[in-house]
């Protein structure tokens, strides 16, 4: 199979060299941007990232996976990096149905095995690609085992407001108001209003502003606040979830100790659950295990590529 390449900005994510991008088509007709770095032998993990990020993004991870002996890929979810932006307005984060982002994950599957990469295919899946990779493992995904960070099973938004938080984004959706930003959010990616010191997601300054610096230097892969039915959506899907038995895969969650972008009380409830799956915590770890401080990066690394060596029979 031939893949038409897609462009890989390889100078902003510092990631091995001998990375290719392609573009795919999903079911729908939206154009999907999957990178690939195809020189480890011992299979391929295939990364899930979560929402308003970017195959560059993972540059870093590509290194360490690879390390590690195993192939990795990416993708650009639809409406995020490359891929086809849902809105008129680019920096919004929407999509009507978290149904469409499982178009996505059909189309990459099926590329990575007309690719040929190395067998076989492990999941490793962030925060809402952690959400996206629990509904494909229910699905039957073809992957040995998976691997989550932080996955967005339910989002953390405090004491106050998540009973009402679903009723006001379906309210906002039925007033026609889909796809505008969520109230409180706009254009602007979440690295142009936090700091390195009051930040959410890493505690390494320097990792902060790098990636920073990437969506300065390639402002085409920013992207704003997520949509009223993007929310909707998110809220409706991770219930979805929550309802049902865990899926029969051997997994691993990977869960900082400082996580307060998810809610580690629904990851904890859903491995409680799920006999095969192991809970690891990761001290001091805020929601980017895999952006985080150098030992807390070598540590999810560590631990990601033991659970997978495990499972390569």
């Amino acid at each position: 199979m031939i893949l038409e390449s897609a462009p890989l900005f390889s100078e902003i994510a510092e990631s091995p060299v001998g990375g290719t991008a392609f573009w795919l088509k999903s079911k729908d007709g939206a154009r999907i941007r999957l990178a690939v770095w195809d020189n480890g032998d011992k299979g391929t993990v295939l990364l899930f990232p979560g929402r308003t990020e970017y195959i560059e993004k993972y540059g870093n991870a590509a290194r360490e996976i690879q390390r590690r002996g195993y192939s990795f890929a990416v993708i650009d979810w639809r409406g995020h990096g490359l891929s086809d932006r849902q809105c008129a307005d680019r920096s919004v984060c929407h999509v009507g149905s978290f149904l469409e982002y499982q178009r996505d994950v059909h189309a990459a599957r099926q590329a990575l095995s007309n690719f040929g990469v190395p067998q076989p295919v492990f999941l490793l899946a962030h925060s809402m690609g952690g959400c996206i990779g629990l509904r494909s493992l229910h699905d039957g995904i073809d992957v040995r085992a998976a691997a989550f960070s932080g996955p967005m099973w339910r989002i953390f938004f405090g004491r106050a407001f998540p009973r009402i938080a679903h009723s006001i984004a379906k309210t906002a959706v039925g007033m026609g108001l889909s796809k505008k930003y969520v109230l409180g959010t706009n254009r602007k990616n979440y690295f142009h209003i936090a700091s390195p010191d009051k930040n959410d997601l890493t505690s390494d300054d320097e990792m902060f502003l790098f990636l920073k610096n990437q969506i300065e230097t390639r402002s085409e892969l920013s992207l704003g606040g997520p949509s009223y039915g993007w929310l909707s959506a998110a809220i409706g899907e991770s219930r979805s979830l929550m309802e049902i038995e865990p899926p029969p895969y051997p997994a691993l969650i990977l869960l900082g100790t400082e996580e307060r972008i998810v809610d580690p009380k629904a990851i904890r409830g859903l491995h409680a659950k799920w006999s095969t799956c192991e809970l690891v915590n990761i001290q001091g770890g805020r929601h980017e295990l895999m952006m985080e401080a150098s030992h807390i990066r070598q540590e999810f690394f560590d631990r990601v590529a033991v659970f997978f060596d495990r499972h390569l029979e």
